[in-house]
């Protein structure tokens, strides 16, 4: 997204400064470029300075997004009267002929271009003013969508603005924000609907056959949940201003991170948004209905990262993942019925007071492990999947890579139809982590894994406290263990 935060690397060393130089690098004149940047969203960035504005771009955005245009082609026609004259200069400046025939030839064939260029020049013009009024409409208020009987298919920040394309990567509608989007994600990237997004998600909300965008802000400057029309039309907007208190913190306010969906068949999607307070303690999930309206609430004093709602054992159960503060572990929320109440805990610090009545059915705890805890980091749930019709298996993150090119290490916990600890093992990156770790000099070898000592005690909440499992729990019938854990 267009911002004056560098690439990961931190190094300024690809950075391209001003119009000139940006265009020179794809190839183009300044005028396409900057056309390319308004309608396309080249990845160009701004940065105030109190007096005049700087525009820069970096190399790696700019060949990325050339890339990636390549693929579905350019707005860019042989005959654009723009790109023309700007990256190839007006035709008074070719060189001069020396055979008069073919002087003859090219002045009448110049002549015709020229009013093939007219022609496109007032088209070009036309949609230029179309554009700026575009442009033009205020900040707070839902730009003019464009009119077409696509739906959504993508959507992206650009410039921070919100992006909705269609199938064919055709813009349907824009929508600017007093908040730019910052916490979107990186330029030009679409989030799919129907899936798990760390920002958006785009549904059928009402079953009436046309897909809506929901869109979770997480910036306190804009700490809310927007709803839009597959047309661009504001549909609702959120906020989660509940008043609750864990020990003596209060909120809100809560920014929100996530957005769930989940569909199940012959009925309509269920949409889910997640937030947190700031540190990430204590964080929210709730369930909104068609109108932006919470129809259920569950209050976690960990981050809220993992959901999952599935049949197991004949029955149908929603799953909450969350990091566990009161433990340092990943706790695990599960509900048989309404998604709704507070998890439970023991120090005060940890209890909710304000928050709806109730506690999930089951509730879980898996343990940090030992290079966690030197890390100063605690365990978080990564993912909840169903291994078959009886077993699920809870992914837990126990160890967390500073640098993005290491892989997390991952705890795996097969549970049975009674959620019931059957088998626990830990991933092969635990340990190629921990000699990373060892060799800068990160943690030392105190940490390395020792058996079942990283991936117990799992907790269990009985009603009052928590019972400690420190291995796997018998089984009554023993074909009910899977045969292995599948990644």
């Amino acid at each position: 997204m267009a911002s004056p935060t560098p690439p990961a690397n931190g190094s300024h060393i690809g950075r391209i400064d001003g119009w000139k130089e940006i265009a020179t690098h794809v190839g183009r004149g300044v005028r396409t470029v900057q056309r390319w940047e308004r309608e396309l969203g080249l990845p160009v960035r701004r940065l105030d300075t109190g007096g005049a504005e700087v525009v820069f771009a970096y190399r790696e955005e700019l060949d990325a997004w050339v890339l990636r245009q390549s693929r579905v082609g350019l707005a860019e026609k042989p005959a654009d009267a723009e790109a023309r004259s700007d990256d190839r200069g007006d035709a008074r400046t070719s060189e001069p002929t020396a055979d008069p025939a073919a002087a003859i030839y090219t002045r009448s064939s110049v002549q015709a271009r020229r009013r093939l260029w007219a022609g496109t020049a007032v088209l070009l013009l036309a949609i230029s003013a179309w554009a700026w009024l575009w442009r033009s409409t205020p900040a707070d208020t839902p730009a003019a969508p464009l009119v077409s009987a696509s739906e959504p298919a993508t959507v992206e920040s650009v410039g921070g603005d919100l992006v909705v394309r269609d199938a064919n990567r055709r813009v349907l509608w824009r929508r600017p924000f007093s908040v730019p989007l910052r916490e979107f994600g990186s330029p030009g990237q679409p989030v799919e609907g129907l899936t798990l997004s760390t920002a958006a998600a785009i549904v059928d909300l009402d079953g009436d056959g046309h897909k809506e965008v929901i869109l979770a802000r997480n910036d306190l400057g804009d700490a809310r949940v927007y709803g839009f029309e597959h047309d661009g039309r504001e549909r609702f907007t959120h906020v989660a201003d509940r008043p609750v208190q864990f020990g003596t913190d209060r909120c809100p306010p809560i920014r929100f991170n996530a957005v769930f969906v989940n569909a199940e068949a012959g009925k309509l999607p269920t949409v889910w948004v997640a937030g947190h307070h700031t540190e990430n303690f204590p964080s929210v999930i709730e369930r909104l209905d068609a109108a932006g309206q919470v129809r259920s609430e569950y209050w976690s004093n960990g981050f809220i990262g993992a959901f999952a709602r599935f049949e197991i054992g004949g029955r149908q159960q929603t799953f909450v993942g969350s990091n566990n503060n009161e433990t340092g572990g990943a706790g695990v929320a599960v509900f048989s019925g309404e998604v709704t109440g507070s998890a439970p805990a023991v120090v005060p610090k940890y209890v909710c007071t304000g928050c709806p009545p109730g506690t999930p059915t089951a509730f879980l705890v898996f343990p940090a492990s030992r290079l966690q805890r030197e890390m100063d980091d605690i365990a978080e749930v990564h993912r909840i999947v169903r291994s078959d019709q009886e077993h699920l298996t809870v992914e837990v993150i126990v160890g967390r890579a500073p640098d993005p090119g290491i892989p997390h290490a991952i705890a795996y916990y097969t549970l049975d139809r009674n959620l019931r600890v059957i088998k626990a093992e830990l991933g092969s990156g635990f340990r190629t982590l921990q000699r990373q770790m060892e060799a800068v000099h990160r943690v030392t070898a105190a940490t390395r894994f020792r058996d079942d000592g990283d991936l117990y005690p799992v907790r269990r909440w009985n009603g009052h406290g928590y019972d400690l499992i420190n291995g796997p729990e018998i089984q009554s019938d023993p074909t009910s263990v899977p045969a292995g854990v599948h990644r």
